[in-house]
């Protein structure tokens, strides 16, 4: 059990099951066997209200559009979780500042470096303020100062002060 607003690190070799772990308890894939619960839902027989409370970051995502910028491709996934024009906005503004991301938002995607790639990825994990997220490999590709900036960041200001729950794994 992983209680809310804790930070839980899962560490492990390739090939040890991290990432499918996740992929169950974020109900992309069913188990073989056991059971898991999402903030109480069952993520098998509840996948729908599991997924809403949840937010989902993969290392080798390919999910945005290049030609986009970042503020387009944001609004596109506002969209898809039923923002309204207004909120997303406001999400999309608040989200890109905490994650420095604000000038880089009128860029187009493809110009991207990795490290903005990845800040961008969580940023749309949290579109819907959801209470937990889910990081596999969040850092992958990240020089060692992004990589601790980020980290810092999902640890003070969504862990602690905004008392969200974290699974990364790496």
């Amino acid at each position: 059990a992983i209680a809310p607003g804790e930070f839980f690190g899962l560490f492990g070799p390739n090939g040890a099951g991290k990432t499918t772990l996740i992929r169950i308890l974020t109900t992309l894939i069913l188990p073989t066997s056991g059971s898991a619960a999402i903030y109480g839902h069952d993520a098998v027989k509840e996948a729908g209200l599991a997924r809403a409370h949840l937010g989902l970051v993969f290392s080798n995502e390919n999910s945005f559009y290049g030609r986009l910028t970042g503020r387009q491709n944001l609004e596109f996934f506002a969209a898809l979780q039923n923002l309204s024009r207004a909120e997303g906005r406001r999400q999309i503004d608040a989200l890109l500042e905490l994650f420095g991301l604000t000038s880089a938002g009128g860029t187009p995607f493809q110009f991207y470096s990795t490290g903005m790639r990845q800040k961008l990825n969580v940023v749309r994990a949290l579109l819907h303020d959801p209470p937990v997220l889910f990081l596999d490999e969040p850092t992958k590709g990240m020089d060692a100062l992004t990589a601790e900036t980020l980290r810092r960041l999902l640890r003070e200001e969504l862990v602690q002060r905004r008392r969200k729950t974290v699974l990364l794994t790496t």
